[in-house]
C-alpha cells in the first residue's frame, strides 16, 4: 500500500512540513521547501519511496548524492532546533568538508576516506578539536542523508574514532595587558573588547546586542543569549564600561560592528605590543579570571556567563592568577 501524506506549517518556519501514513505507521519530516508546489512533489516521492525503503544499488547510483549536497541541505534544513552559534559552526565546519571531499557521492565514502579526511586536516594544522567539530558536522550530514534515503549505509559505520583530549586554555588578559591593548586598538574595536570584557558575552552576543538591551536607569544589560534559551541573562552595568558607551549612545540598532577578521588583526596587534596572543573568547575568560580572582564564587560567575552551572567557570573560564595563590598560601599556619 502507497502511503499517504499530507503538508502543514509550523508556526515561524518558513518551510512546508510533511506527515506521511503507512497503515498504522506514521512520521512526520521538513520538506525544506518554502513553496507548496515542490513540497508537494518532494513529498508525494518520499511517499512513493516508503514502499521500497531498500533501494538497489543502480538506483543509488542513477541519483548521485555529492557530500556538498548533503552539507547544503543540513544547513537548509537540518538545523531549524539549534541555536545560532550552533549553526554558525556547522557552517564554518562544512566549508573545509565540502573543499577536501565536496565531490565524493555520500555512498562511496568510507572509513579510509575519512580516517585520510582527518590525516590531511591535521597536517594542514588544524586543531584537534577542530578536526572533531568537523566530524561531528559531517555524521549530522550523513544522517540526515541516510533519513532520507539518499544514503544506503548508516553513517554510523565509516565514521572514524578521533578522540580529543581535551586541555582547558590558560590565556586570560592581566589588567596591564588590557589597558596596553585597548590604547593600541582603533575607537570602534576599543569598544568592541572593553564591552567584551565588562560583559562576559560571547562574540556571538556581544554583536546582537542593541541599545534597547541597556537599561540605564537599573544599570544593566539584557543578554540574548545564542548558545542555549537558558543563556539569556542580565548582567549589571559596569561604570567604566558605561562611560565609554554613553558618548555614541543611540536609541535603536545594534551597538558594536561585527569584526569578521577579530582573530587576525588581535594576533598582529599582540605581535605589536608583544603580549601573548590572544583570541575574542579569551575575553571572556578574562571576564570570569579577574570576578574570581577578586573572590567571587563560581556559581555567580556562571550566571554572568549564562552557564547553569559552575562546573565550566572551575574548568574553563575561572583561571587564577600567582597573587590570589600565593594569598590563599599565606594562610596556612606558619608553626
Amino acid at each position: 500500500m502507497r502511503a499517504s501524506y499530507k503538508l502543514y506549517r509550523r508556526a515561524g518556519s518558513p518551510f512546508w512540513q510533511a506527515e506521511y501514513a503507512d497503515g498504522e505507521q506514521r512520521w512526520r519530516e521538513s520538506t525544506g521547501f518554502a513553496d507548496k508546489e515542490q513540497a508537494s512533489r518532494f513529498a508525494a516521492q518520499r511517499a512513493a519511496a516508503a514502499t521500497d525503503p531498500a533501494p538497489d544499488q543502480a538506483e543509488v547510483d542513477r541519483q548521485a548524492h555529492t557530500l556538498s549536497e548533503s552539507l547544503q541541505r543540513l544547513l537548509q534544513v537540518g538545523v531549524q532546533e539549534v541555536s545560532s552559534a550552533t549553526v554558525h559552526c556547522y557552517r564554518h565546519k562544512a566549508g573545509h568538508l565540502a573543499r577536501l571531499l565536496g565531490q565524493f557521492d555520500v555512498n562511496s565514502l568510507n572509513l579510509d576516506t575519512l580516517q585520510d579526511y582527518c590525516t590531511i586536516r591535521t597536517e594542514e594544522g588544524a586543531a584537534p578539536e577542530s578536526v572533531r567539530k568537523e566530524l561531528v558536522t559531517l555524521r549530522r550530514a550523513l544522517t540526515l542523508s541516510f533519513r532520507r534515503r539518499f544514503m544506503l549505509r548508516d553513517p554510523a559505520e565509516i565514521m572514524p574514532k578521533f578522540r580529543v583530549r581535551y586541555v582547558p586554555v590558560d590565556r586570560w588578559l592581566s589588567q596591564a595587558e588590557f589597558e596596553r591593548l585597548i590604547a593600541h586598538l582603533a575607537a570602534p574595536r576599543r569598544l568592541w573588547v572593553i564591552t567584551a570584557v565588562y560583559t562576559g558575552c560571547r562574540r556571538s552576543e556581544l554583536e546582537g546586542l542593541t541599545w534597547q538591551d541597556i537599561d540605564w536607569k537599573r544599570g544593566i544589560i539584557r543578554v540574548r543569549g545564542t548558545k542555549t534559551k537558558g543563556s539569556h541573562r542580565i548582567v549589571p552595568l559596569h561604570p567604566r564600561l558605561a562611560t565609554e558607551l554613553q558618548p555614541v549612545e543611540r536609541q535603536i540598532g545594534i551597538i558594536l560592528q561585527p569584526w569578521d577578521n577579530a582573530i587576525r588583526d588581535l594576533q598582529v596587534a599582540c605581535k605589536n605590543l608583544q603580549i601573548r596572543r590572544c583570541t575574542p573568547n579569551d575575553f571572556r575568560r578574562t571576564f570570569a579570571s579577574w570576578l574570581k580572582q577578586a573572590g567571587q564564587d563560581s556559581f555567580v560567575v556562571a550566571q554572568l556567563l549564562g552557564h547553569t552551572s559552575s562546573r565550566m567557570v572551575e574548568l574553563v573560564y575561572g583561571r587564577l592568577d600567582h597573587s590570589t595563590l600565593a594569598a590563599a598560601v599565606s594562610k596556612l599556619p606558619t608553626n
